[in-house]
């Protein structure tokens, strides 16, 4: 073993996952319809599978914008590929919600299951994050499209780790903040983009006026993941502090979009959500661990803090006149490295687990879904 993630095996085998979604688009929508869904999926499907599928409609969404506008932002992605994206988007969507249920209909919940869903989910804010932003034609916006995404997922993650369950309130990013930007996504492509780009109410367009919207959201929703930890968790002062790790993001992008001499955060925004989405998805796979292992969380993590610091450290040379490494170049050279310090922790960690409960990652054993269906 190269790097060891989990210290304690012994709370592999005592995890239990505790959670509840009471948010109405999933109650009364994603839920039934998942339930409905599931009945047809075999039994010897691992609900990793499913969240792979899920994982493989966002990359497709993803390169299918590529394909058409390159890393542009400012390109109009085409009517077919719109719908195509939507689509693949709900798709994802819909999986997302079944992978769970197949879970527990096989009697296969583990903290694989988990890891592997958060580290994937991870992955997909950024990618569809940055469709949207592809989509809004904002280039100039396009990281603050980032941070909605993140900012609740990272702040419900966090509440999980020191509250020890996913408690989901009747409004909430992960099911209606979904389901609304799958709306959003089918409203673009009835009204075209330019609508919202070009029509304005008080001075103000409506992509301006839209990402206000969101943004006054998703810092509602993460307010509500604080208050819910002061509340409940019983190490307040150590989460609290630990929870503004995640504001290090916040000044890296600052100083990106103000001090860089080329505008770095504009020219190259789906580059530097790239790098930035691999940091991201290594964090949350941290607070995974903290809370599978209920110890504290440790936030930026050395090579997130590393590539994060030298991002800013590189800028400020450029800023000071004391350009020694492309920005641009070196920020591809971030996003390798982002990416390997990623992959390192996603094979790592499922390495351990598998290792330690002796469960496969992609089948379910079948020994689970034979006493199922003996039980049926």
């Amino acid at each position: 073993m190269v790097f060891k993630y989990f210290a304690d095996s012994k709370k592999l085998h005592e995890y239990k996952f505790l959670g509840s979604d009471m948010s109405l688009s999933y109650v009364y929508l994603l839920s039934p319809l998942a339930n409905y869904l599931v009945q047809f999926i075999p039994l010897w499907v691992s609900a990793n599978i499913i969240t792979l599928l899920g994982h493989i409609s966002c990359v497709l969404m993803y390169l299918l914008t590529v394909y058409h506008c390159g890393m542009e932002l400012e390109c109009r992605i085409p009517d077919n590929t719109m719908i195509i994206c939507t689509c693949l988007y709900m798709a994802w969507l819909i999986l997302d919600n079944i992978d769970g249920k197949q879970a527990r209909r096989t009697h296969s919940s583990s903290p694989l299951g988990l890891m592997f869903d958060h580290q994937v989910d991870a992955l997909n804010v950024t990618i569809t994050t940055s469709y949207f932003a592809n989509m809004m034609m904002g280039p100039n916006i396009a990281i603050y499209i980032w941070f909605v995404g993140t900012i609740p997922f990272y702040y419900t993650t966090w509440e999980e780790t020191y509250t020890g369950s996913m408690n989901f309130p009747f409004i909430s990013a992960a099911s209606d903040g979904c389901l609304i930007l799958g709306i959003f996504t089918f409203a673009f492509y009835m009204i075209t983009p330019e609508f919202i780009i070009h029509n304005a109410f008080m001075g103000y367009s409506y992509r301006t006026l839209l990402l206000v919207v969101m943004l006054v959201s998703t810092i509602s929703i993460a307010f509500y993941n604080v208050c819910m930890v002061i509340i409940n968790s019983k190490r307040k002062f150590h989460a609290l502090l630990h929870g503004t790790g995640f504001w290090y993001y916040a000044f890296c992008c600052a100083n990106l979009i103000y001090f860089s001499p080329s505008s770095i955060a504009v020219t190259a925004p789906k580059e530097l959500m790239l790098c930035l989405g691999f940091c991201f998805a290594r964090e949350i796979g941290y607070l995974q661990i903290a809370h599978v292992m209920d110890t504290d969380y440790t936030p930026l993590n050395w090579p997130n803090f590393t590539i994060l610091s030298l991002l800013i450290f590189n800028n400020s040379l450029h800023a000071w006149g004391f350009p020694i490494i492309d920005e641009y170049l070196f920020l591809v050279f971030m996003i390798v490295a982002a990416f390997l310090s990623y992959a390192h922790l996603v094979y790592y960690a499922s390495k351990e687990i598998t290792e330690t409960l002796e469960i496969p990652i992609f089948a379910v054993p079948s020994n689970y879904y034979t006493e199922r269906k003996d039980k049926n």
